[in-house]
């Protein structure tokens, strides 16, 4: 598959198959996004033991994740803690994709492409080309960057655990001033979103993959 190809790519998944057999997403990638699509299905879902659940899952993929968040986790019925405990993101991924569609087919209104801009907003181009941001950018003013991208992955909207695009949008102005000049990076976090735990750009600015 070629990025013109995964651009066009309206299977999530076969993209999940490429990522998987080209070895080009890391297992904490593959798990935010199994997260994002729950996230999804719970808002026609209202049920706050499965977001608990999804809250811990986010969590673990970032070693946050306390024995008291697993035990409360296990009390939902979404998710299985076993599958906390095994770390299978790739199992994970796939069966949240699975959900998703039975839901598409119980919900005329909604879509499986409803799915593309997760896959979007974690991946972007990562798995056709890193995306860095050069270390001197981080620390002008004081690391403002980086304190605002923390804030933003810690302040989420909820229950739809979105980032909020102002924040990002704040970011990016920031990054910009301290002269970053990838305007992909740019745009994506000045873009409407949604914007998930994970999002490629965000990550960029943490140092995280």
């Amino acid at each position: 598959m070629t990025e013109a190809e995964w651009n066009r790519c309206e299977d999530p998944q076969k993209m999940l198959a490429f990522l998987q057999t080209t070895g080009r997403a890391t297992d904490r990638k593959v798990w935010l996004f199994a997260c994002a699509c729950t996230r999804l299905i719970l808002q026609l879902q209202d049920s706050e033991p499965d977001r608990r659940c999804v809250e811990t899952a986010e969590k673990l993929a970032d070693g946050l994740a306390t024995e008291e968040d697993l035990w409360e986790a296990d009390q939902g019925l979404l998710w299985d803690i076993r599958w906390y405990r095994t770390w299978w993101p790739w199992n994970s991924a796939g069966r949240a994709v699975d959900c998703w569609r039975d839901e598409v087919y119980s919900n005329p209104q909604r879509s499986a492409a409803e799915l593309l801009p997760l896959l979007g907003d974690i991946f972007g181009p990562i798995p056709f080309r890193f995306v860095t941001i050069d270390p001197s950018l981080l620390l002008w003013n004081e690391g403002l960057a980086v304190r605002l991208a923390q804030v933003a992955d810690d302040d989420r909207l909820l229950p739809a655990g979105h980032l909020d695009p102002d924040r990002l949008a704040v970011l990016a102005d920031a990054l910009e001033e301290a002269g970053c000049a990838d305007a992909e990076l740019l745009a994506h976090l000045r873009s409407p979103g949604p914007h998930v735990r994970g999002c490629f750009a965000l990550d960029a600015v943490l140092g995280k993959s």
